[in-house]
């Protein structure tokens, strides 16, 4: 082998399937079985060709435009690609950056293989099960947890408004309409910094308590403690006020509760609450709520703290007494020594009377 051979870079190109030239239908290249809408015929026909000579718009300005008013968001929130291999293209230059491979099974989409290649990106084939479906713990891999993406999201952000919805989760057909309708009526009170709504099960009903008033101002943390509301919520935030809120990361730690973040927000605005269903979450046997106490043990640094700021806020005698006991008992898990987590403490008063509670949870725990 010559010396610059050995430099040239050897990508397996992607292979089209078979193009039959007799009448049938390609269900795995997307044709479609009917012939253009009349409107697309007339259009054509119509078109004028002296205008092939030319580059086209390169920002695509007339479908951008036409797409975000549509879709009620800003025209630098589209992307318009030349096909699905361009979109993928960009995707995998913007979002597989790191040294850490990706993962897909071993048969998918076969460009997948092309683009990592193509721009160097690590990647590892997981095969699948005999009945050609994904083995999920063959994706269990390390990761930098939910605070970390969070961050990274918030870095990124530049819409107007900010919304946090899992993978797994999905909005009701009109949930954008409804929040935008409500949204009009507060966006220039800059006192109130977001919007809360109802979460769902698959089958409609409401998770936890619906809020007490169909429309009401308040502070998430009253939401939850004065006003006892219960159950997950969905929430939106105005994207310049909430990148000033990002989640603390601690070494080691990949989980710290949104709450911690959210009460932080309610020391200085209030967000608008309304009784619509938006939300519609699914809950699975191994997400993250499945184990949510082995998951706050397995990171007691983030929780410590955010027991600790809860002092800040107006709780009954009673809930500051058990308050300060967890924020004992997750400094006691995180091995922090009992200076440390007086020195830091909010409360100091109420962490002393809750030294025997919190010694009884810690010594229970093991």
């Amino acid at each position: 082998m010559k010396a610059f051979e050995k430099k040239i870079r050897k990508v397996e190109p992607y292979v089209p399937g078979e193009q039959p030239q007799r009448k049938v239908i390609k269900l795995n290249t997307n044709e479609n079985p009917y012939a253009p809408a009349p409107g697309v015929t007339k259009a054509l026909e119509e078109m004028n060709t002296d205008r092939l000579r030319l580059y086209p718009d390169p920002t695509a300005a007339p479908l951008v435009n036409a797409l975000a008013d549509f879709y009620h968001v800003n025209p630098d929130q589209v992307f318009v690609g030349v096909g699905s291999d361009d979109v993928l293209s960009m995707c995998f230059l913007t979002f597989f950056n790191s040294e850490k491979p990706i993962f897909f099974p071993d048969i998918t989409y076969s460009f997948y293989k092309v683009w990592a290649d193509l721009y160097r990106i690590p990647y590892e084939c997981q095969k699948l099960d005999e009945n050609f479906k994904i083995i999920k713990e063959d994706y269990y891999k390390e990761n930098g947890g939910k605070q970390r993406a969070y961050n990274y999201a918030l870095d990124n952000a530049k819409g107007e408004l900010f919304i946090c919805l899992d993978s797994d989760d999905e909005y009701v057909s009109n949930a954008l309409e409804t929040i935008l309708e409500y949204w009009k009526k507060v966006e220039k009170n800059a006192k109130i910094v977001g919007m809360g709504y109802l979460s769902t099960y698959p089958d409609g009903s409401i998770i936890g308590s619906a809020f007490p008033d169909n429309e009401m101002v308040e502070t998430q943390f009253n939401i939850y403690n004065k006003y006892k509301v219960t159950g997950d919520k969905g929430l939106m935030f105005r994207t310049e006020v909430i990148k000033n809120y990002k989640f603390p990361v601690f070494d080691g730690e990949k989980f710290t509760t949104e709450a911690l973040v959210y009460n932080r927000i309610a020391e200085k605005y209030k967000m608008l609450y309304i009784n619509e269903k938006i939300e519609i979450k699914q809950y699975h046997e191994d997400g993250l709520t499945a184990k949510y106490n082995d998951l706050l043990l397995r990171n007691p640094k983030g929780n410590a703290l955010y027991h600790n700021e809860r002092n800040k806020h107006k709780m009954t005698f009673k809930e500051k007494i058990f308050n300060n006991a967890v924020y004992y008992k997750f400094c006691r898990v995180a091995n922090y020594s009992f200076s440390k987590m007086f020195k830091e403490s909010y409360s100091k008063l109420f962490f002393i009377l809750s030294l025997p509670i919190g010694i009884y949870m810690d010594l229970k725990r093991k």
